[in-house]
This record gives C-alpha cells, structure tokens and sequence, in this order.
C-alpha cells in the first residue's frame, strides 16, 4: 500500500516529519505540496507541485511575481490548469478524467458543508 503525503501551509506542515515518516509513521512514497510551499526548507523533498491558479494571469497577483517567475526554472513536476512554454515542468491538471470517475462536482447546486442550497 502506498503512503501519500500531501502539504500545505496549515496543520499538515506543521506536523509533516519528512519523506521518512517518524517512529510513529511508515516512510511516505510520494510528497504532494501546494502553491509556494515547494520553497519552504521542510517540503525539499517533494515529488509534485500543484498550483492550480493560472500562472500567468492569476498567480503573479494572488500571491506574488516572484513565485510566479521562480517557478519557471523550478525542475520537479508542476500540476496546473493548462501547459505553458515558460514552466517547462508544468502539467495540465487531468480534469476530465476526474470528472469521468467521480461526476461533476455540486450537479450545479452550490453546497455548504453537508448541506446543499
């Protein structure tokens, strides 16, 4: 069985103890991150970056332009919404592979939580 680790800047940071796992965890076999935490020191060991706000038109504003331009030379896999020629890295999310397994997500109802308006 494989073990999957998949970071982002709250908890899962915060007690995340390394690809190794700790004396209370199996070693994991893949390191997922998302958006900028493929800087920070703890998360060098990751396997995929998933950004999925448009790194052209979106992410250099969201967040910042550096990231944005910082990604451009960063050599691991970048999962995002499309593929670009800047981010040699950069792989187009498959949504519709998602969609063929699981269905549309909401049905077109907004849902909240457990309940759906």
């Amino acid at each position: 069985m494989s073990r999957l680790a998949i970071l982002a800047l709250g908890e899962s940071k915060k007690y995340y103890p390394g690809r190794g796992g700790d004396e209370y965890k199996n070693s994991y076999d893949q390191v997922w991150a998302l958006n900028g935490m493929a800087y920070f020191p703890e998360c060098a060991d990751i396997d995929r970056l998933y950004v999925m706000d448009d790194l052209v038109y979106r992410l250099p504003y969201y967040s910042n332009p550096e990231l944005a331009k910082s990604l451009q030379t960063y050599e691991k896999r970048i999962i995002t919404s499309r593929v670009y020629n800047d981010w040699p890295t950069a792989e187009r999310f498959p949504i519709e592979d998602c969609v063929k397994e699981f269905g549309l997500p909401l049905r077109g109802r907004l849902a909240i939580g457990r309940r759906q308006l």
